[in-house]
Order: C-alpha cells, then sequence, then structure tokens
C-alpha cells in the first residue's frame, strides 16, 4: 500500500473524482497518472488524460491526446506563479514561472493536442489572462466541473450514487490501493 501526505492525499482523491467524473461522461481511453518518458531518467506526468474523438477532421484524430493537469485548492483560488524549482529523479528541470507555462511545456512533451487546467475551486485572474496566450490550452474551474457532474446524474445515480465535487474528501483512498499517512486502514 502507498502511503501519502495529507496534502497528496487530497490531490489524489481529486485525481480520481475527475477521472471518473469524465469516464462516467462517455470520455473515451481515460487515464490517471500517467508517465512519458522520452529518456532513461527524463519523463512527465499527467496527471488525467483522455483521447478525444469527437472532433470531425481525420487529421486531428491522429493527435486526440488531451491532458489536464489538475490543481486541487483548500482555500479557493490557485495562483499562478510557482513557487520553487522542480526536480525530476535527480534532475533538476528547467526554471519554469508559471502553472501555465508548465502545462505548455508538458503538452509539447507529451505531444497533446490539447491542454486543460482544472481546479476544485477558480483560478486567479492572472491565469485567466495567461491561458488567452495559447489556442491549446483551457480551464476548466468549479462550475465546468459541476455542470460536468450534473450531466452524469439522473437515475443511474439512484442506484451508483457518485460523489460530488464539494465531498471529495470523502473518497476511500484504501479502495485504490493508498492510504494517507493520517488515516488508518
Amino acid at each position: 500500500m502507498t502511503f501519502l501526505t495529507p496534502e497528496q492525499a487530497s490531490g489524489t482523491r481529486f485525481e480520481i473524482w475527475v477521472e471518473e467524473l469524465l469516464k462516467d461522461n462517455g470520455y473515451w481511453g481515460v487515464r490517471r497518472n500517467v508517465e512519458y518518458h522520452q529518456q532513461r531518467y527524463v519523463f512527465r506526468q499527467v496527471d488525467v488524460e483522455y483521447q478525444d474523438l469527437n472532433v470531425l477532421n481525420p487529421l486531428v484524430l491522429l493527435n486526440s491526446l488531451v491532458i489536464l493537469e489538475l490543481k486541487y485548492s483548500i482555500h479557493g483560488r490557485v495562483n499562478s506563479s510557482l513557487q520553487q524549482e522542480k526536480k525530476k529523479s535527480g534532475q533538476l528541470l528547467p526554471r519554469i514561472d508559471t502553472i501555465v507555462n508548465e502545462l505548455e511545456e508538458r503538452r509539447k512533451f507529451v505531444n497533446a493536442r490539447k491542454a486543460i487546467l482544472t481546479t476544485n475551486g477558480h483560478f486567479s485572474d492572472e491565469v485567466h489572462r495567461e491561458v488567452q496566450q495559447y489556442r491549446n490550452i483551457e480551464l476548466w474551474e468549479k462550475e465546468q466541473l459541476n455542470q460536468l457532474d450534473k450531466r452524469r446524474r439522473g437515475l443511474m445515480d439512484y442506484l451508483f450514487p457518485k460523489i460530488p465535487l464539494d465531498k471529495v474528501g470523502d473518497i476511500d483512498l484504501s479502495s485504490y490501493g493508498l492510504n494517507s499517512k493520517k488515516e488508518k486502514v
């Protein structure tokens, strides 16, 4: 069993919730926590991805990968700036100043057609301005997630109830082979 810090557990619960939300809404090829490698130690991790097969252009179908970077916030608003330099497998990555620039770098690295920056709250005005500079990046905030959540509800929800966005913390990580250090199995 993998043990997570409370912060990691919150983010993982949000990833699981979004993964299930997309699957329940008919998105195809949904996967969570995917690693892409280009060299032995050079890789990027994608929180959630899916294949967008709803496009009509056959050339676009060749590259239908959509990646989602998830930012779970207990404070409600996610800012643009990154606090520190990142290390992966002991390797210091080039300095990237904002979450939007980081997502664009990741989108190019994994050769995704589109990237979606997603949060359970809201993004700052700065993030909204930055995203306008990129045609391949979208923002999904609380409202968009709640709309998708409403779409998946109905008679099936009576038989198989789904956890709403504001109850993401109720997801039982032990059923996914995970556990936070604070929780007991």
